[in-house]
């Protein structure tokens, strides 16, 4: 799901997404390195009775950028709330290089290949939604 609140009277994808929230095992919640997203989560985060989450945190190219004391902290903050945070490689350049080329993302980026094999198993492992 974005990591943006679905508002069911914003339209038939708001609702959509609404809809699935009610009936998800699990939530996955993607975020850059961005003010804007991390806040996006931790407003997810205080939804009442939502199943596990897990953050697909898109871990940005610039040491100075992952190690801004302020991301740093949004990301304590966020880890401390959710059953796992699972670090995906900005790998953009070699992700619009794949659809160009026609060939399967994870042949371009072997790192990218991992992180999305760890995203899957952190899927398949989180604990059964309390309903």
């Amino acid at each position: 799901m974005s990591n943006r609140l679905p508002d069911p009277t914003a339209g038939p994808e708001a609702a959509a997404a609404a809809y699935w929230l009610e009936h998800a095992d699990v939530l996955v919640l993607p975020s850059a390195a961005s003010k804007q997203d991390f806040n996006g989560v931790l407003d997810y985060l205080d939804v009442r009775d939502l199943p596990p989450a897990i953050v697909a945190s898109l871990v940005p190219r610039t040491r100075r950028n992952r190690e801004h004391p302020l991301a740093k902290r949004y990301m304590a903050a966020i880890a401390q709330r959710v059953y796992r945070v699972v670090d995906i490689p900005d790998d953009a350049e070699r992700v619009r290089y794949a659809g160009m080329e026609g060939v399967p993302v994870e042949t371009v980026s072997g790192s990218l290949r991992a992180a999305y094999r760890e995203l899957a198993e952190a899927i398949a492992l989180s604990p059964p939604a309390a309903r």
